[in-house]
């Protein structure tokens, strides 16, 4: 039984979340009817930048903070417990042990709509009912029509939806069945920016779709999304490499955790960040990087996420070991 099964229910304020910090506390997850443990001693704590840099509450959190984008990668083999974690997230299933605090609120305590409707997510099979496009894109009818066309726009399908019979007003078949996979994903994408929530979630979203789509899809969070917290569940290693910070998940435990360079190349991420202590100018790292980056493509680690990288072939993991350098670099030169 979860240990905080009997806590009292909470109504949290509008703006909550307002940072995006996500703590899984020693987190365990067994599912109803097994014997085994699918999620075990998760200790994971997502917590973004704060800029400028301030004092910080007694609760922990920044005072007069402006969030910065961070994006956790979360990558591990089928079976590995990925999208529990989402789950868990979501209370589509509930903690055994532990707990999960969002901006130090305990999820547990809060009304399953409230949590819900504050963290978005991009799944894998998106969900679209029978209605027209505006219903679906704005189920409570908080938006104007130029916000829905605006969001729509930015994720590429204005022009799609246009073509439709009513524009917004056109009809949705059952599940999106007269739309793409990659289109459905883009409309999810269309969602999450009309809500503007500062949680996003991706659940492999990009794992079936075309080479277009998944570009979109990256420009779009790049771009749109700079002050929020992105988990990104990744089948594609060059969906994740560019992040922030990955974690590797094998047997429902987080086995590595650290930004893609540092868990590729501890010892060029080392140096580069030293050199940017010892100088005090970002410009420095950028410049000497950009210059040498065609050659940085050294494996100096044999933890779990470098095998990955090793097992995609000689070029391909030249190709991501060059792409998390530099992501790497204008992470400290920022």
């Amino acid at each position: 039984m979860n240990e905080f099964a009997m806590l009292p229910l909470i109504n949290v304020d509008p703006q909550w979340p307002s940072i995006g910090d996500v703590h899984f506390q020693n987190v365990w997850l067994k599912y109803p009817g097994t014997t085994n443990w699918t999620l075990r001693k998760i200790n994971l704590h997502i917590r973004p930048g704060c800029k400028p840099p301030v004092s910080e509450h007694p609760s922990g959190l920044a005072a007069n903070c402006f969030p910065i984008h961070l994006q956790l990668g979360i990558i591990g083999r089928t079976g590995a417990g990925k999208s529990s974690l989402v789950s868990l997230l979501f209370r589509l299933v509930e903690v055994q042990r532990g707990r999960i605090l969002i901006d130090q609120v305990n999820t547990a305590q809060l009304h399953l709509a409230d949590l819900r409707r504050r963290i978005s997510i991009i799944p894998q099979d998106p969900l679209l009912f029978a209605g027209t496009v505006r219903s679906n894109l704005d189920p409570e009818d908080h938006f104007d029509d130029d916000a829905l066309w605006h969001a729509l726009e930015t994720v590429q399908l204005k022009s799609v939806v246009e073509t439709m019979s009513s524009g917004l007003q056109s009809h949705l078949a059952e599940g999106g069945s007269n739309m793409s996979l990659g289109q459905r994903q883009l409309f999810s994408l269309a969602r999450a920016i009309l809500r503007d929530n500062k949680i996003l979630v991706i659940d492999e979203a990009t794992a079936n779709v075309d080479l277009e789509t998944d570009t979109i899809i990256q420009e779009t969070i790049r771009t749109h999304f700079t002050d929020k917290t992105i988990l990104m569940i990744a089948h594609r290693l060059h969906t994740i490499i560019d992040s922030d910070e990955v974690i590797v998940m094998d047997a429902g435990r987080v086995v590595e955790q650290g930004s893609p360079y540092g868990l590729l190349d501890p010892v060029g991420a080392a140096r580069l960040s030293k050199q940017l202590r010892d100088s005090g100018d970002a410009t420095i790292v950028t410049t000497e990087g950009l210059d040498v980056v065609a050659s940085a493509v050294r494996i100096t680690s044999n933890g779990p996420f470098a095998a990955m990288v090793q097992h995609t072939g000689k070029d391909s993991g030249a190709e991501l070991v060059a792409q998390a350098r530099q992501a790497f670099m204008r992470k400290i030169a920022s």
